[in-house]
């Protein structure tokens, strides 16, 4: 899994950042979702984190989960087909980029 910031787009709003983000996929996936890390997206703590678009090819998605309360370091993105069904345990998306938005501190 890797995560590249779009070049020419961040943006700081008081002390928190908001940027764009492609997010490779990773080469095995567990299902309940990979664990995103504010520190992999340039951030101390994630606010907000969503998907602006679905893969190059039309087939999958991702949907932040938060849990807890509180700051949150971290948030498990699940990976969704284009029939919503979350993708299979193992599955292998490291050819898989979508386009993540971040907002954090």
């Amino acid at each position: 899994m890797g995560n590249t910031s779009v070049k020419g787009y961040v943006d700081i709003w008081g002390k928190h950042g908001a940027l764009p983000v492609d997010h490779t996929g990773p080469a095995s996936y567990v299902t309940g979702g990979e664990t995103i890390k504010a520190s992999q997206l340039g951030l101390r703590s994630i606010d907000f984190l969503t998907h602006m678009s679905w893969d190059t090819t039309g087939a999958y998605s991702a949907k932040a989960h938060f849990t807890g309360t509180g700051v949150r370091t971290s948030v498990l993105l699940q990976w969704y087909n284009s029939s919503g069904t979350e993708i299979s345990a193992g599955t292998n998306l490291s050819a898989i980029t979508i386009r993540l938005f971040a907002f954090g501190g």
